[in-house]
């Protein structure tokens, strides 16, 4: 019985369903209910005049109305009415409405003089533009064949616009399908739109932060890069970013506007540092025009139509960039050779573009921003190689630099250790001479000290030989000489030459040139009349980094004149070592010479 039962149900449910599938009604698909053939009427209505009697003399007056595919945006400068009006076709749906898609910033809508909808701004309240709307209009059952005016109030050709990008007709259900489908298309296409875009910008940020870094080197190129890869993935991030962000009509025609002028500035910029056009050339010209035209479109930018000088200057952007690679012969550059096809590709998409809008040839639409991105990564992967190369030619230059730096340093030091090396053997024979006059002396005048005299010049000769491969001594190793030294003279002066040495024990451990004191104490001898009369007196200091000798100045009148050889021989050997020279000076009959002590930390 229950098993019954169930077949039963099953047959009501199978007849139920095949009913239903008989007697449904077909609708017929939405029909396009405002389009290009539709007709509008621009009018200058004083306040309070759109009445009642006003909208019947609408719906009953045929003249005044033209084609709105023939509208220019001229014809709404000084009005502040916009109408267009179109016939509901005469076709039947179970429940018909209204589907329109888009941006306003308010409107109302009319069937036979009686109005069915309204939506955003009044005539005198403005309220915030909302942008993206979904509107559903329900229609009574007279609605076949009826006409409908759709009323859009404009106070401000900037500020006030409605763009719907579609307005359908049909049964609800099939419209709300319909539109929802749209979008969801519309979205995923500029989808990968706004991801290419992103891409684009976060390059341009990338290639600002290396010209920032190489500001110092004025890297244009980068700067130029920057500028085009910015404004080309805005404008391809655009489509989808003003379907999310709520912005004004103002600010999308005034960023459009910018954005399209920046894109060919950028590349005409890229493509002038690559062939190396100079400050004059055409491409420099074309980026003026191009900022000119950018400040005259928003002084004019209800008076003309922008459109058609923009293309214009596109064109000639092609003829001259063209023109700068036959000239440059860049092309035949084999590093240049993908960056080139890609310029080609361009140029192409550009000119199909322009086909489009001219309405001479239409493949697709926006093809030039694919051209861009392409050309954005055969840019990139050229700079990088060529700056790659660049590098890798100053690493080389570098190398080179610092391979020939150190030589050249090499030879300095050679050059420098040999000239020490001569200067100081010009001491050696200088002094062994001089003392060999002194011992001479001693033998003729002074037999008995003579011996004591060589015994003493071989130890001070030992000295001499011990320093001739030194650069500098101790202080403390040079009084010990100079002791030696002046033991040997007082042989000859007896107690008539007297040297007294006041050094502190700071000093003692200081550096100075070999037998610079020497060299001082014996011009003082050789100089001065050194007798009973006229005794010598020597003395060393030590004042902060100076070693003093002074000596009073008891002159021998002789008819040879001293050509100071012993004293350049100091000075230059001081310039070889550092910059401190040492200073000679005649001051109230005293001789006063300064030779500077070089510090450990010096050394």
């Amino acid at each position: 019985m229950l098993k019954r039962k169930s077949i039963y149900i099953f047959l009501f449910i199978l007849q139920m369903a095949v009913c239903t599938k008989l007697f449904a009604i077909n609708n017929p698909p939405p029909d396009t209910l405002f389009g290009i053939n539709s007709t509008c009427r621009i009018e200058k209505i004083n306040e309070g005049s759109f009445n009642e009697a006003y909208i019947q003399k609408l719906f009953a007056d045929t003249t005044g109305w033209l084609k709105l595919k023939n509208l220019e945006i001229t014809d709404l400068k000084g009005k502040n009415e916009f109408l267009i009006k179109s016939t509901i076709p005469n076709k039947i749906w179970t429940d018909p409405a209204i589907s329109l898609n888009g941006y306003a910033t308010g409107f109302e809508i009319y069937q036979n003089c009686k109005k069915i909808y309204e939506f955003g701004n009044s005539g005198k309240t403005f309220k915030p533009i909302t942008y993206y709307n979904i509107h559903f209009i329900s229609l009574d059952s007279n609605y076949a064949g009826s006409t409908l005016i759709m009323r859009i109030h404009i106070k401000s050709v900037m500020y006030d616009v409605a763009t719907f990008s579609s307005m359908m007709v049909g049964n609800k259900d099939d419209l709300i399908r319909l539109v929802f489908d749209d979008r969801s298309k519309m979205l995923k296409g500029e989808l990968l739109n706004f991801i290419l875009g992103l891409f684009l910008i976060f390059a341009g940020i990338i290639t600002c932060i290396v010209f920032v870094i190489r500001r110092k080197k004025v890297e244009l190129l980068f700067l130029y890069f920057t500028l085009f890869t910015i404004t080309e993935g805005y404008t391809l991030c655009a489509g989808l970013l003003f379907q999310i962000i709520n912005i004004s009509p103002f600010a999308l025609i005034i960023s459009n506007v910018i954005s399209s002028n920046l894109i060919p500035i950028g590349l005409l910029g890229v493509i002038k540092i690559f062939t190396n056009r100079p400050r004059r050339s055409l491409i420099f010209i074309m980026i003026i025009l191009h900022l000119i035209y950018t400040i005259v479109s928003f002084a004019l930018l209800t008076s003309f139509s922008i459109e058609l000088g923009y293309w214009i200057l596109i064109a000639i952007d092609i003829i001259v960039c063209i023109i700068a690679f036959i000239k440059s012969k860049i092309f035949r550059s084999k590093e240049f050779r993908i960056p080139f096809i890609a310029i080609l590709i361009l140029i192409i998409l550009v000119i199909l573009d322009m086909f489009a809008v001219f309405g001479v040839f239409y493949c697709a639409e926006n093809l030039a921003s694919y051209g861009m991105i392409l050309m954005v990564f055969a840019f990139g992967y050229f700079i990088e190689r060529k700056y790659s190369q660049a590098q890798q030619k100053i690493y080389n230059y570098e190398t080179e630099l610092a391979l020939a730096k150190n030589k050249l340093l090499s030879l300095e030091n050679e050059n420098i250790l040999s000239q020490y090396e001569a200067l100081k053997n010009q001491v050696n024979p200088h002094f062994l001479f001089n003392s060999l006059n002194t011992l001479a002396s001693l033998i003729r005048f002074e037999p008995n000290n003579a011996l004591k005299f060589i015994e003493e010049f071989s130890d001070i000769y030992r000295y001499v030989l011990d320093v001739k491969d030194k650069i500098l001594v101790t202080v403390k190793d040079e009084l010990d000489f100079m002791q030696s030294y002046t033991y040997l003279q007082k042989l000859r002066h007896n107690q008539n030459l007297e040297l007294t040495v006041n050094i502190n024990v700071e000093c003692l451990h200081q550096f100075i040139i070999p037998l610079s004191l020497q060299l001082l104490v014996e011009n003082a001898i050789k100089h001065n009349e050194i007798s009973d009369t006229y005794p010598l007196t020597i003395e060393i200091n030590c004042e902060n980094d100076w070693i003093i000798v002074k000596n009073n100045i008891n002159k021998i009148d002789s008819h040879l004149l001293s050509k100071k050889v012993g004293l350049k021989n100091l000075t230059e050997r001081y310039n070889l070592i550092c910059d401190k020279k040492p200073t000679f000076v005649v001051n109230n009959k005293e001789y006063i010479a300064k030779i500077p002590i070089i510090n450990e930390e010096e050394l």
